[in-house]
């Protein structure tokens, strides 16, 4: 055997040998701990003013957005599907709500004493007849935000904010492509947890983004709303309504196997029972309703820190 390939074919079984022994998994390359604990639930109240365990509306998520002058600093928003919160836009039945409660992990909890680590926050729709939540310019965007004392939030809630910095940006949106994978967290009615919030993960890919607004009806043979839609090969139930969705390229030890950073690319909308199909509002109409808060000092950077601009 020539001397050269002596080498190469020990380098091969060598290089083999390595990567074999080497802990490595392709996984979803991303942090699926930290992620559940921006989920919050959303609820109904009863006619006491109060939050209604038996009436959940669907999920929410919390969002960071750092200040310009001071990154250590930062303002907190709530992320959640607007049919749950307006259902006369979405031609839903539902009576318009004025009030929801906003369920989550509190941060001191001790499971050996404590009862309960759940606590709800109350969250009112409308003040001196004015609207406390933003959407988007488009009526067809799914979206709604709410500001929230953020020194509060992270006083009492056990969870953490997605950076809004982890946002897709608007190339990063196009170059997603049917079979990408994703990923959603959010509450499954069924089982919301009794001491804890127990956000469910659940797993897909992009079936299809087409170019028109999609039909959607709130109820059987009722009327439609057109919305701006991707459609998942994910099969996510009514309480996902306002759970984030995330691009999960597969990767491993924080390092993407070239399929780009993991990223927010939107928030579920819409379940077509039956078909194992559902619908993602895209993150572009999430970040708009986001900038129309007017918030000031905001840094609405989106990208790698490495990348951004000094």
């Amino acid at each position: 055997m020539p001397p050269a390939l002596k080498v190469t074919l020990r380098t091969t079984i060598f290089l083999l040998f390595t990567l074999s022994c080497l802990p490595i998994q392709a996984t979803e390359n991303i942090n699926t701990q930290f992620l559940k604990k921006t989920i919050v639930y959303l609820y109904r109240g009863d006619t006491m003013g109060h939050p209604d365990p038996g009436l959940p509306l669907g999920t929410g998520f919390l969002v960071r957005v750092p200040l310009l002058t001071d990154p250590t600093r930062s303002y907190v928003v709530l992320v959640t599907a607007r049919h749950m919160v307006d259902p006369a836009w979405s031609h839903c039945p539902d009576a318009q709500p004025q009030v929801i409660y906003v369920r989550y992990n509190k941060k001191v909890y001790d499971p050996a004493k404590d009862e309960s680590g759940i606590d709800y926050f109350r969250l009112d729709l409308v003040q001196n007849g004015v609207p406390t939540w933003s959407h988007p310019t488009e009526e067809d965007a799914d979206v709604a935000i709410f500001q929230l004392n953020g020194k509060a939030v992270q006083d009492n809630v056990d969870g953490g904010e997605i950076p809004i910095s982890d946002f897709a940006t608007d190339d990063e949106a196009k170059l997603r492509a049917t079979t990408d994978p994703v990923l959603s967290v959010g509450l499954l009615p069924a089982y919301p947890g009794v001491k804890r919030n127990y956000p469910f993960w659940k797993f897909g890919q992009i079936s299809d983004k087409p170019d028109e607004s999609v039909p959607v009806p709130c109820v059987k043979d009722g009327g439609t709303t057109l919305l701006r839609l991707w459609f998942l090969s994910i099969n996510l139930v009514p309480g996902n309504s306002g759970s984030p969705i995330f691009y999960a390229p597969e990767g491993s030890n924080g390092v993407s196997f070239g399929g780009g950073r993991a990223t927010l690319i939107g928030l579920q909308s819409i379940s077509f029972l039956g078909s194992d199909v559902s619908g993602m509002t895209p993150v572009q109409y999430i970040f708009e309703a986001i900038q129309n808060l007017k918030l000031q000092d905001a840094d609405f950077y989106r990208g790698l820190p490495q990348n951004k601009p000094k």
